[in-house]
């Protein structure tokens, strides 16, 4: 007897519950409450969900790909400018590399025309020094004698020691003392 007294009592709470629900709806439907807004604060009833068509879901994921195409064109667009950025650097640098190229291409041409120059005049040189050497000490001393004294060191360094010696002894004094002195510099 207690079971079934039991039974009755959740049957006719259940049937409680269920009028007042129906109730609600009713005057929800008749315009007296606003029952969206009762249920809305019941836990598990809240608001009935709104129907979802193929036409809706083909709207949202269309929206989708044109917001993501739309931020692609954002990063695309500021990836292009800063491209372009980067590419008038590299040409700038590549301008100013070709312009160095240029001046270095130059200063090379001139340091080998120099070499060149320097190389043609120690040639000239030892071959002077060949014929001072074979001369004659006195007439050596007496043809230098003439020559500006950078001329005359420059062919006696180049020649032997003795016939340097014997050369200097040859000519005059104060001028060989000077070619002497200048030579130990």
């Amino acid at each position: 007897m207690a079971k079934k007294k039991l039974v009755l009592t959740i049957l006719l709470l259940i049937l409680n519950i269920g009028l007042i629900i129906g109730g609600l709806f009713l005057l929800d439907y008749i315009g007296v409450i606003k029952g969206g807004e009762i249920l809305s604060k019941i836990p598990g009833l809240g608001k009935k969900p709104t129907k979802i068509t193929w036409t809706m879901l083909e709207e949202e994921e269309l929206q989708k790909v044109r917001d993501s195409i739309e931020e692609k064109l954002k990063d695309l667009k500021k990836n292009e400018s800063e491209l372009k950025v980067r590419e008038e650097n590299v040409d700038r640098r590549e301008k100013e590399l070709k312009l160095w190229e240029a001046k270095l291409t130059e200063e090379e041409r001139l340091f080998e025309e120099r070499v060149a120059y320097y190389e043609d005049e120690e040639e000239k040189l030892k071959k002077l020094a060949k014929y001072y050497q074979n001369m004659n000490p006195r007439e050596a001393a007496l043809i230098m004698g003439n020559l500006d004294d950078m001329t005359v060191i420059n062919i006696l360094k180049r020649m032997k020691d003795e016939t340097v010696a014997i050369t200097l002894m040859k000519m005059d004094p104060k001028r060989a003392s000077e070619i002497s002195r200048k030579m130990s510099e």
